[in-house]
């Protein structure tokens, strides 16, 4: 007899919570959040690339980075960081990229030194 008092007493909690979390929900669907407005934000990628880059590495950075690319709207953009012996391969990439995709915004950082601690080179700044 006292375990179907305490089943009832746990069903009954248990409905309870599920109501209060349903209206909690909808009263949340139909307010705005008053910080967000209507302005929306800017979002910055930044990739580094580990050191100068064979061909093969290149490579597999090419395919899955276009595909990124592809994806980028207006209020996005990709900062590719990358050192000076890669340069000149990457800036070619970007250039190809932006051909391909007008409204993606790419843009390359490139770093002086490629044997330089990529966590020290980054707190220095």
């Amino acid at each position: 007899m006292a375990w179907e008092w305490f089943i009832g007493i746990w069903t009954c909690i248990g409905v309870a919570w599920w109501m209060v979390a349903f209206i909690l929900v909808l009263s949340a669907r139909n307010r705005r959040h008053p910080a967000l407005g209507t302005e929306t934000r800017r979002i910055t990628v930044f990739k580094p690339l580990p050191g100068p880059l064979d061909d093969l590495e290149f490579a597999r950075f090419d395919s899955s980075i276009e595909s990124f690319i592809a994806g980028l709207d207006s209020n996005s953009e990709l900062l590719i960081g990358c050192h000076t012996p890669d340069r000149k391969r990457l800036e070619a990439f970007v250039e190809r990229m932006r051909q391909r995709y007008p409204g993606a915004e790419v843009r390359l950082v490139v770093h002086p030194n490629p044997n330089a601690d990529r966590l020290e080179s980054g707190l220095e700044r």
